[in-house]
């Protein structure tokens, strides 16, 4: 799993922020409060939420963003407030313990600092042998009880030469007692035979001992062996396929990008002929083109129509003279006046009589000018034609001109983009046609997703075969021969107990004929002799082989016990404290100690930098296991107790790691980011 991106909508006080992931080690630096812990938190949320209630950045129904991870870029885990959605990744058992995945993979200093993690299940599946601290001792106890039962030279003190010489001497006696008898000394030489025949038992019983010492050690590798040919099958079961180099999945990208920016542009292509559509104001554009003509006529129609003048004529009118209308008034006031005036009123009457008659005896006449209308040239007729044609709503003759012209326009620019358009629909399917062919290669799009699946998974398998194969020749064994050289079979007591039965019958019968006490009692002590240098033997044989075994162990757990923790470990340390400390190599230790030379330093004698040096590269060699390379490294602030020279190599060691696990590191020292820039790790200013 290698994370390539992290997009925070909301979470903590970081909005809408995003950033690019190297597949290797990132350094993310900057200073307090600039985001990195809530970063470091986003991930940690994404990958495996904590139960803890008190983490900080506090977690909200607000929080939102996404974590997209592997090769490809495809897997997306999509936080949402507290829940996550989308592919979300399964990690390796006991990597998805939220309490195990932030003490080992995703920790701080003060998790750094807890060496809870390299204690009680951790530190007995990694660093130490179960019960192998007790294996010395047990030797060393096995050693004293061969002495003391078997002995190491003839004339050793030891319980079996004692019960030896007192039989030998019984024999003598019994020898001596019945000499005369022919029966017994037959029967003296069978129970001879048969005391041959338990020596004989038992020294093939010592023997078998390095038979089963070879036949341990391949039984010890035979869950390597059972993988390797595990492996060997899912490689079959892989079949013919073609592989997927770097180059083609460059040349993948390639095509991909150039098909998605060919379709891009014949998209933003078609979206600006919709815009331009829409000055068409609902008009069809083929109707409009057909009326082109008409439409292109229109402006300067327009301009005739305006420019037309009325026809104008005069005549003559007669008009009533105005002494009419003066002697009319002079007549009405002198009708008026007779009312009081009488006579005088009947003379102002009679003036006004008399000056209307003069008026309308001299009539004046006047001339008039009157105005036609032009004549009709068929502008209107035939606009209102056109709007109708085109379905659209007359508001005027003036507008309704510069609407069709301006339909006219809209009609012409989207025709002149058709071929543009067309071009851009021709170079999108060359690049998609372009895209299949390579595709095709593979068996299309779906051929070439599982090539390159295959091809990872191939990889992988051939990765993990290689480290079987080193592991089982570093045991000195041949990877290519997993069955065991030797016939090794467990032969048990049981031959020599029937042995010492018919032996013990032999001496019964033996008693018989010896029918004196003296006899009797030497050979009922003869009995109590053989019982007790049988026991004795089995005691000593046991003894023999438990310590074959004692030893084998011991020389297993010193040499082949989880050699990858702890080589990788002690490497790491080495790296970091450049050379000047190494880790006590021995697994079955049940503290954890460092060596200088030959100065050997317990926990308790470690400085602060020492102990995060020793618990960093414990933790990093520990999650490289148990992750399997799957699961990234979360680092924040870890290196703070280093000095400047172990700073460098803890990056350098971390550089290294991230061949095989991605590293994320976030760090407000500036000293760090740079020794990680000069390396050549990713950074990211905060």
């Amino acid at each position: 799993m290698r994370i390539r991106r992290i997009s925070i909508g909301s979470f903590g006080a970081l909005r809408d922020r995003e950033f690019e992931v190297d597949p290797g080690l990132t350094v993310f630096h900057g200073p307090n409060e600039s985001g990195k812990t809530t970063v470091m938190e986003f991930v940690r949320s994404a990958m495996v939420p904590s139960r803890r209630k008190k983490e900080y950045p506090s977690r909200k129904k607000t929080d939102s963003g996404t974590l997209v991870y592997d090769d490809d870029g495809t897997k997306k885990v999509v936080l949402e407030g507290k829940d996550r959605s989308g592919d979300v990744p399964s990690l390796p058992a006991g990597a998805d313990d939220p309490e195990l995945f932030r003490a080992v993979f995703a920790m701080d200093a003060r998790g750094l600092d807890d060496d809870d993690a390299v204690r009680g299940d951790l530190r007995n599946r990694f660093l130490t042998v179960p019960g192998g601290t007790g294996m010395p001792a047990a030797r060393d106890d096995l050693d004293v009880m061969i002495t003391r039962v078997m002995g190491k030279k003839s004339n050793s003190k030891s319980r079996v030469i004692a019960i030896t010489d007192e039989i030998r001497s019984n024999a003598e006696e019994v020898a001596e007692a019945r000499r005369g008898v022919d029966t017994y000394g037959e029967l003296a030489a069978k129970r001879d035979d048969l005391v041959s025949k338990l020596e004989d038992l038992r020294r093939r019983s010592r023997d078998s001992a390095e038979d089963r010492r070879i036949h341990d050690l391949y039984s010890s590798q035979s869950g390597n062996y059972g993988r390797l040919a595990e492996l060997r099958r899912q490689e079959s079961s892989l079949g013919q396929f073609t592989a997927v180099s770097e180059g083609d999945r460059s040349e993948h990208d390639r095509l991909v990008s150039e098909a998605g920016e060919r379709r891009a542009a014949q998209d933003a292509l078609e979206r600006q002929r919709d815009s331009l559509g829409e000055g068409l104001r609902g008009a069809d554009r083929r109707t409009v083109i057909f009326h082109a003509r008409e439409i292109d006529a229109l402006p300067g129609r327009l301009e005739s129509h305006r420019d037309r003048a009325p026809v104008r004529t005069t005549r003559s009118v007669r008009r009533t003279s105005p002494l009419v209308y003066i002697g009319a008034v002079i007549a009405v006031a002198g009708l008026a006046g007779m009312l009081v005036a009488g006579v005088a009123s009947l003379a102002v009457t009679a003036v006004g009589a008399v000056v209307i008659a003069v008026g309308l005896l001299r009539p004046s006449h006047v001339t008039v000018e009157d105005t036609e209308a032009p004549a009709d040239d068929g502008l209107e007729r035939d606009v209102a034609r056109l709007m109708s044609s085109l379905g659209l709503a007359s508001t005027g003759l003036e507008s309704d001109v510069s609407a069709l012209v301006s339909v006219r326009e809209a009609a012409g620019a989207i025709s002149r983009m058709e071929g543009e358009l067309m071009r851009a629909q021709l170079d999108r399917k060359d690049a998609e046609l372009a895209l299949s062919r390579f595709e095709s290669r593979f068996g299309g799009p779906e051929g070439f997703d599982r090539a390159l699946v295959l091809t990872s998974r191939l990889s992988a398998i051939r990765s993990e075969t290689e480290s079987l194969r080193r592991a089982i020749s570093s045991a000195g064994l041949d990877p290519d021969v997993p069955e065991c050289p030797v016939n090794y079979v467990e032969t048990g007591t049981e031959g020599i107990e029937t042995v010492s039965r018919e032996l013990g019958d032999l001496d019964r019968a033996m008693a018989v004929i010896l029918d004196t006490k003296e006899v009797e009692r030497l050979m009922d002590r003869r009995e109590e002799l053989d019982a007790e240098l049988s026991e004795a033997l089995t005691e000593g044989a046991v003894a023999i082989l438990a310590l074959s075994i004692a030893d084998d162990a011991c020389d297993d757990a010193y040499s082949t016990v989880q050699p990858g923790v702890v080589s990788t470990a002690d490497r790491y340390l080495g790296m970091m404290t450049g050379g000047a400390y190494r880790l006590d190599s021995n697994p079955m230790s049940k503290e954890l100690s460092v060596r200088s030379g030959d100065d050997v330093k317990p926990a308790d004698q470690w400085s602060s930098g020492l102990r995060a040096q020793v618990l960093l590269s414990i933790k990093l060699a520990i999650a490289r296991e148990m992750g399997c390379g799957e699961v990234p490294m979360i680092l924040d602030d870890v290196l703070l107790p280093f000095d400047s020279e172990r700073k460098e190599g803890a990056c350098r060691a971390l550089l290294e790691v991230s061949g095989e696990m991605q590293v994320l590191m976030f760090t407000c020292d500036r000293e760090t980011a740079g020794i990680c820039s000069e390396i050549g790790a990713a950074t990211v200013r905060m």
